[in-house]
């Protein structure tokens, strides 16, 4: 689970690097750490609160991105994530401007695709199996009650 921590926020701090990277005059390399430790923070606050849902979109992103990332072996086009971050470490946009092609893009939306699939199939289940475990445990207590309640008048019979 910290491993895929690790790399979402890597994801998310790389996102947003791209963003910033063109309105403060910093060294790339510390706005990138400073962002990644304000993206860690921020997840860890997330997480706090809303464990099971990060649970969901972390494995939805990495697992998405994984399975794209694979087919993008078979069939090529998928821009190699090191070249691009060194592109923007050098600030060198129009070279990426350029590698940024319709089938990276198509890779992208597949990706975004993958995700709302696997968050929707994981919602779905989690609460289908929270769901049934409540009937189960409602079905036992009453069980139970009536159970105790049988014993208890056979207990008073004897008496």
């Amino acid at each position: 689970m910290a491993s895929a921590f690790l790399i979402l926020s890597y994801l998310i701090a790389q996102f947003l690097l791209r963003i910033f990277v063109l309105h403060f005059s910093t060294d790339p390399v510390i706005l990138f750490f400073l962002l990644w430790i304000f993206v860690m923070i921020s997840l860890i606050l997330i997480l706090y609160l809303v464990k099971r849902i990060f649970e969901i979109l972390l494995t939805s992103t990495i697992g998405s991105y994984i399975f794209i990332r694979g087919f993008s072996f078979i069939f090529g086009g998928f821009p190699e994530e090191e070249y691009l971050s060194n592109l923007i470490y050098y600030k060198e946009f129009f070279q990426l401007d350029r590698i940024i092609t319709g089938t990276a893009i198509r890779y992208f939306l597949a990706i975004a695709v993958t995700f709302i699939i696997s968050v929707l199939i994981q919602l779905f289940y989690t609460f289908a199996k929270n769901s049934s475990s409540n009937n189960n445990s409602k079905e036992t207590r009453t069980k139970s009650k009536s159970k105790s309640n049988r014993t208890n008048g056979k207990n008073l019979m004897k008496k």
